[in-house]
């Protein structure tokens, strides 16, 4: 078996993904033209979270 995980020797804990959500919303919503990101593929959740904040502020995905 073979595992991998981001930061995985970085001491103490990862902020949540409703943190990181709240975080991206407030950033997409203050933008001003074209909002950009980038991913993993694999995060499902936060490729929803980007999507909802695009609904949110009115910005086509």
């Amino acid at each position: 078996m073979m595992s991998d995980s981001t930061n995985i020797l970085s001491p103490g804990r990862t902020t949540s993904e409703t943190d990181v959500a709240e975080a991206l919303l407030r950033k997409i919503a203050s933008a001003k033209g074209r909002v950009i990101t980038t991913q993993f593929a694999s995060n499902i959740h936060r490729i929803g979270s980007v999507k909802a904040a695009a609904e949110l502020t009115g910005r086509k995905l």
